[in-house]
């Protein structure tokens, strides 16, 4: 029920920004990550019908979890 809002202070708009943010970094290194989170979230259809939630900032590592080249 997260919805992913800025990483490494960018704007995440789209979740095409936020796989060109990752593409860029490697196993290994920590990365900022804003979330908005809101409980319940896949309950609501409509945008408008979104209840006020909390910003939450969390810093992740990033790990290789298979070996599969992309």
């Amino acid at each position: 029920d997260d919805i992913v809002v800025d990483i490494d202070d960018n704007i995440i708009t789209s979740s095409e920004d936020m796989l060109n943010i990752i593409s860029t970094k490697k196993a290994g290194d920590t990365i900022k990550i804003k979330v908005y989170r809101v409980e319940n979230l896949s309950e609501y259809e409509n945008y408008s019908d979104i209840p006020d939630g909390e910003y939450l900032d969390f810093e992740v590592k990033l790990e290789m979890i298979d070996d599969i080249q992309q």
